[in-house]
């Protein structure tokens, strides 16, 4: 196998005193990568630093992959980031828990213990930690910009509206800003499962970056945007 870095450009580099970039594969190490050259001279000193998380996938009650998603937080705030962001997939199956999946009538009741996690979690750090979308937010056909009625759950009259409790949880919507320094950090959530960004939120994302045009922007999305790829990017 042939590792290189012909991918990475020149503003892509090395965190400070960062040595080699360690490769995965699910669990499984498969080998290092010298970045130590890749450090241009001259940059002068540190603005700041954040942290960077996708697929973090809490499941609820304290899961595994919670425990490892605040160790991380833990990790950057020891090498003092001032903030996380994280990509997409916060949760393995949003507000609605799936007692049949898939098909034209999935059925699920509502389960915000992920969500709950996730918070507790955020609200243990003293940084702030901005989330988006994936597509797992929208599990099971139950779209984060939907509205649905609990019937088969505790309380067959409860109706909830799935951007309202992202904005309780996360404390931001499906598409958002947060400013640091004169960098703007856009963070454009996935609203349905099957689709990479909608047109509307593609919309968005122009007028924003448009209106920041003469400042540094970097873009939060979940899934890959392509013209050839599901959705419609175009």
């Amino acid at each position: 196998m042939k590792i290189g870095t012909t991918q990475l450009i020149a503003e892509n580099i090395e965190p400070q005193n960062g040595k080699s970039l360690a490769i995965y594969n699910g669990n499984t190490k498969i080998c290092d990568v010298d970045i130590s050259k890749m450090r241009p001279s001259n940059l002068g000193e540190k603005k700041y630093s954040f942290g960077l998380f996708a697929d973090i996938h809490v499941t609820g009650n304290n899961s595994t992959a919670g425990t490892r998603f605040d160790k991380g937080v833990t990790f950057a705030e020891s090498q003092g980031a001032s903030f996380c962001c994280v990509a997409g997939d916060i949760t393995t199956i949003g507000f609605w828990y799936p007692i049949v999946e898939g098909g034209s009538n999935p059925t699920s009741y509502y389960y915000p213990n992920q969500f709950e996690e996730y918070r507790s979690i955020c609200k243990k750090h003293s940084i702030p930690i901005y989330a988006s979308c994936g597509n797992h937010e929208s599990y099971n056909g139950y779209n984060i910009t939907g509205t649905y009625t609990d019937i088969y759950g505790k309380d067959p009259a409860l109706v909830v509206n799935n951007l309202e409790k992202l904005q309780e949880y996360t404390g931001d919507g499906l598409l958002f800003t947060k400013t640091y320094g004169d960098d703007v950090f856009v963070f454009v959530g996935q609203s349905i499962g099957s689709h990479p960004m909608a047109d509307t939120s593609l919309q968005w994302l122009y007028e924003t970056l448009e209106a920041n045009r003469n400042k540094r922007c970097f873009v939060f999305v979940h899934s890959y945007v392509s013209r050839d790829s599901s959705g419609n990017p175009l």
